[in-house]
């Protein structure tokens, strides 16, 4: 059960880092020491909410027809591969999240607002947290440990960003930095999916 929850904790720290706009948004308010818990709960919040629907969904899903579990496995694979190659490819960008634009104070509701649309409106929200954290949570071997874990994955990211925003600018800003980044997380996505591999071949 360990494993599970390790899992989960793994399999969406490392997708959370793709959800670039929510991050920089955090790491901004951050910086400012304006709103950050409020920030930071949204976003987790907005997590939980996917996870949790996605679990729900592919659970109902898989009681119905048995075999959306080998299906949903074998598209986790490929995605979790496909994620992983982006990333490696990363490494040849020289990137770095911007946050220096000019600070202006913002309301509560303005936080409220500007977050849900960074969220929402964004496809790598749906296509990581309720169709890839919430596929995998449904076909694992206890999805409740495993959204346990994908939820403090969210919790431990948002915070750490959040609140330890003069660190994580810093090493935000350097290429060199994110460079490593990527390859850590691409090999973690990669490292999934051969256990994924490994559960379809010996089941």
């Amino acid at each position: 059960m360990p494993e599970v929850f390790i899992n989960g904790f793994l399999i969406t720290i490392s997708l959370i880092f793709a959800i670039g706009t929510q991050n920089a948004f955090v790491l901004r308010q951050g910086i400012k020491r304006e709103h950050v818990f409020l920030s930071v709960n949204v976003c987790f919040l907005s997590d939980s909410l996917g996870i949790v629907l996605g679990m729900l969904f592919f659970v109902q899903l898989t009681n119905l027809f048995s075999e959306v579990t080998l299906y949903v496995t074998v598209l986790g694979i490929i995605f979790l591969v496909g994620y992983g190659a982006l990333s490696f490819y990363s490494i040849s960008k020289d990137e770095h999240m911007d946050v220096e634009q000019p600070f202006k104070a913002e309301s509560r509701y303005s936080i409220i607002l500007k977050l849900a649309a960074a969220t929402f409106l964004n496809p790598h929200y749906y296509l990581d947290t309720v169709f890839l954290i919430g596929s995998r949570a449904a076909t694992a071997s206890s999805s409740v440990i495993f959204v346990s874990g994908a939820l403090a994955a969210s919790l431990t990211w948002f915070y750490s960003l959040g609140y330890a925003s003069g660190l994580l600018r810093g090493l935000f800003k350097r290429p060199v930095a994110l460079k490593v980044l990527h390859a850590l997380i691409g090999c973690i996505m990669w490292y999934i999916a051969y256990g994924l591999y490994k559960e379809i071949r010996f089941s």
